[in-house]
């Protein structure tokens, strides 16, 4: 750990603590000066092997910035204790460590717990050295700080809706939705008519690559609801369709009745691979939940009336929650009727995702009870269009109940959102939405007084980690493998979402967050005019941490990310870590 030393301060002294031990030695370093020299950040564990020693030296612990001499002409190897360059193999000596490299910028330091004598950067949601105050560090050597990266507009006319976002591995970003009527131009001019579904892609830094389009014929409407990506960056939509037929590059399906679903794939620079539809006569679907990850393995859920048959077995007319898994080449690995045993379609999923494992994951509300397999889950109120919330795991092999929670009485207003979007090693769950009385997540209660927007972290147990509220109508949630939450929608009030308060520019502004695994605020910015921005909005995170928003403006609203105002239908914007 670093401290920084102003001008005139004390000499700070390096009070260097080293265990030996059978199998490697290991050094502890704790500052203090001579002004303060009981000021102790580790403790030496009371042990004969244990060796006290205490050492002044220069204030290269300071900024970052580290003393070296030219040529590394010292025997002492990286990681144990120095006071020079001239001692280090190296000619680097930072942080009171002989370190590979100078190690002198932001947000890093040498004496990192387990990589001494390496540069490494400090944990996200973390600031030792003060250096991003009042915020913290974003896990790749800087402040995180939600800056503009770049934004721009899509020019429409008519009836149009955006629906989904995704980044895929190298930071392309991609946009989903349906033309109703009218037009949309995505870069490379205007597409006219609809119903039509489409996705579009755009590189890392903005610039347009492809637009595919899913055409309806005979009916009012079909949804591309979903977007996603896999490791080889191939590209999956999934949504829903009440048109006669829907046609999916060159292949197309035919409306059973009501609202039919369907899945596609896209390889990473556009080519159709394959596509299915589900639905059976009588029936009717929607499936807010989907997501894949790095093999490719899908993960859909939603809720259905009638019979529905996935590519396993029928299910009965009842109105239930579903759950199905394919594989990337589109084949049926599993499919069941869980959660709802209502008499309606009360109950609803709110998000989903998918682990590196193939483990799926479930958010949403439910009214009267719930079954995922285990313990039924019961609503001990029962009051209309409101529910408990519930987090519920089914395992990979065949869907079967990994565990399932409920939290809250009938708390929960719709919408209601949620993005449990997982890969092998993803340490939890982002879930966010609004509540209408005090609400306890695990962490303590939310109370009401404090704002109907709550924003929480659970792990993969579906423990609480973290929540809190605020002021504001949440749309969008997004998780990282690397704990972080970001979250975006609206409000018209002046909320807090961690790091002071956020005044409206006099209409309903747009908002966007990011939180840091525990949930300590990394960001939050406000965008909008006078005008009310509509809540109409997605976000996506990227591998590097970034934040891809893309979402819709008012016919008389503008919108500046940092790039100057947008006046188009759509936005989309990425934001620094």
């Amino acid at each position: 750990m670093r401290s920084t030393r102003r001008s005139g301060a004390p000499r700070p002294c390096y009070i260097q603590r080293t265990v030996r031990a059978a199998a490697a030695t290991r050094t502890f370093l704790a500052i203090a000066t001579l002004a303060s020299p009981t000021f102790l950040l580790a403790a030496c564990p009371p042990s004969s092997d244990c060796e006290v020693l205490l050492t002044c030296g220069p204030a290269n612990e300071g900024t970052g910035a580290s003393t070296a001499s030219s040529g590394g002409t010292g025997t002492t190897p990286d990681g144990d204790p120095c006071t020079t360059p001239n001692e280090c193999t190296s000619g680097f000596c930072t942080d009171g460590l002989c370190c590979a490299s100078a190690c002198d910028g932001t947000c890093e330091a040498c004496n990192v717990v387990d990589s001494e004598g390496t540069c490494t950067a400090h944990t996200v949601g973390t600031d030792p050295e003060m250096e991003c105050a009042p915020g913290s560090c974003d896990a790749s050597g800087a402040c995180a700080t939600g800056s503009h990266v770049w934004s721009f507009g899509l020019a429409t006319g008519g009836d149009v809706s955006g629906t989904s976002l995704a980044v895929d591995s190298t930071g392309s970003v991609l946009i989903a939705g349906t033309l109703f009527q009218g037009s949309i131009d995505f870069g490379d001019g205007a597409v006219t008519g609809g119903p039509t579904g489409f996705v579009a892609k755009y590189s890392a830094s903005g610039t347009f690559l492809w637009k595919r389009l899913l055409t309806g014929t005979g009916g009012i409407s079909n949804l591309v609801m979903q977007v996603r990506t896999d490791g080889a960056n191939d590209v999956y939509v999934s949504g829903w369709f009440e048109t006669a037929t829907l046609t999916i590059g060159s292949t197309t399906h035919t409306n059973a009745s009501g609202l039919d679903l369907f899945l596609g794939k896209y390889t990473a620079s556009g080519t159709p691979l394959w596509s299915k539809r589900f639905g059976n006569a009588g029936g009717s679907q929607r499936a807010p939940a989907f997501d894949v990850n790095a093999a490719g393995r899908i993960f859909l859920a939603g809720a259905f009336t009638g019979p529905l048959n996935l590519g396993g077995a029928t299910f009965g007319s009842s109105p239930y929650l579903f759950a199905a898994s394919y594989d990337g080449g589109g084949n049926h690995l599993w499919s069941k009727a869980v959660g709802a045993n209502s008499s309606s379609l009360d109950s609803q999923v709110g998000g989903g995702g998918i682990d590196g494992d193939g483990n799926t994951y479930l958010a949403g509300y439910f009214r009267v009870r719930a079954a995922f397999g285990g313990p039924v889950l019961d609503d001990p109120v029962e009051t209309p269009a409101v529910g408990p919330l519930f987090l519920a795991k089914l395992v990979a092999l065949n869907g079967n109940h990994g565990w399932s929670h409920a939290y809250g009485d009938d708390a929960l207003e719709g919408p209601f959102t949620a993005d449990v979007r997982l890969d092998a090693g993803a340490s939890g769950a982002c879930v966010a939405g609004r509540f209408l009385e005090d609400f306890d997540l695990g962490g303590g209660m939310l109370p009401l007084s404090g704002g109907a927007a709550f924003f929480a972290g659970f792990d993969l147990n579906g423990m609480h980690v973290w929540s809190r509220n605020t002021d504001a109508q949440v749309a969008g949630t997004a998780a990282h493998n690397d704990g972080t939450c970001a979250a975006v929608g609206t409000f018209s009030g002046a909320p807090d979402f961690g790091g002071g308060v956020l005044p409206t520019s006099g209409g309903s502004d747009l908002f966007a967050v990011k939180y840091a695994p525990g949930g300590a605020h990394l960001w939050s910015h406000k965008f909008g005019d006078a005008q009310n921005q509509p809540p109409f909005v997605h976000v996506a995170i990227a591998p590097d941490g970034s934040v891809a928003l893309f979402g819709t403006n008012s016919d008389v609203s503008t919108i500046d990310f940092g790039g100057g105002p947008i006046p188009d239908h759509f936005y989309v914007a990425k934001l620094e870590p």
